[in-house]
């Protein structure tokens, strides 16, 4: 039987996932502790609704000093307030190419839920824990007794 590390499970468990996966995780994550804000992306049927507070001017000013495409069909805020927008390529790229900061925080420091519950039991487990193939936890004098 292969054996991991609750570090390796987990690894092994992200890198499994399909793009749409990870980034259904990422935004899972971020909305739990803000651990990704700047990958927050709103669909962009809602940004009349999200802008309402804002007045026209600030947002003639957002779009035109960020990335705005109104035919995108997602936005969000960059560092400096400003409206970028993205096809949902570009987000599930940022995504992609996340999955080592993913992976690190959901070893060292997560402690929400995630969209599995296999991946949220070894998120909460022990750091000591090890994992079997189908990442479920096993107790190691189990087996050392089946050696015997």
């Amino acid at each position: 039987m292969t054996t991991m590390t609750r570090e390796q499970a987990i690894r092994s468990y992200v890198e499994q996932l399909s793009r749409s996966e990870l980034e259904n995780l990422l935004q899972c994550m971020n909305f739990y502790d803000g651990s990704f804000e700047e990958s927050t992306y709103y669909d962009m049927d809602s940004f009349d609704e999200f802008m309402s507070n804002y007045t026209p001017s600030e947002i003639a000013r957002m779009i035109h000093f960020g990335e705005f495409n109104p035919n995108d069909d997602y936005f969000r805020f960059d560092a400096y307030g400003n409206l970028e927008s993205f096809d949902w390529q570009e987000i599930s790229d940022e995504a992609e190419s996340l999955e080592s900061d993913i992976i690190d925080h959901l070893v060292n420091y997560y402690d929400g839920d995630t969209p599995w519950a296999d991946l949220d039991y070894m998120v909460d487990s022990d750091d000591t824990a090890i994992f079997n193939e189908d990442f479920e936890e096993v107790d190691e004098d189990d087996d050392d007794d089946d050696d015997e």
